[in-house]
């Protein structure tokens, strides 16, 4: 786990294209990676999955989670999720908390395994495509004790 920054912005980038049907824009990644925490997984020099997140007054929140779809189904997401929940620990916070769209199944099913559940739910808050529409993001939590 390595800490991520503005030297990495290239390669946050990159990984966020190559991850997301509908990524960030350069710009809100830059302006992430300057406000917020951001974790990291390399091999070598290959970025191969990231974390963007920023501790609150009682949690912690995570913004985003981006694997390399050649290597997903490794345990990186889950990785990540764990050293976050063991990070609010540390700190005596009382949750994390994250947003998915209603659709996204594999990452809903891997919150779920990892101890988060449904807490409410943002109506049309993820855009669907370019052209417009908009899907739900499911709230999520995992309480901390």
């Amino acid at each position: 786990m390595i800490s991520l920054g503005l030297d990495d912005l290239a390669a946050v980038q990159t990984l966020e294209q190559r991850a997301h049907p509908l990524p960030a824009s350069n710009a809100v990644l830059r302006d992430c990676l300057r406000q917020y925490q951001c974790w990291g997984l390399r091999d070598n020099a290959q970025l191969l999955a990231f974390i963007i997140w920023q501790q609150g007054p009682f949690e912690l929140q995570i913004f985003n989670i981006a694997v390399d779809p050649e290597q997903r189904r490794r345990g990186l997401a889950r990785r990540l999720l764990g050293h976050a929940a063991e990070y609010a620990q540390a700190q005596q916070l009382d949750s994390v908390f994250l947003e998915v769209r209603r659709s996204n199944a594999a990452a809903i099913s891997l919150y779920d395994a990892c101890g988060f559940h449904e807490v409410g739910c943002r109506r049309a808050y993820y855009p669907q495509s370019e052209r417009g529409g908009a899907e739900d993001a499911l709230l999520m939590a995992r309480p901390i004790f």
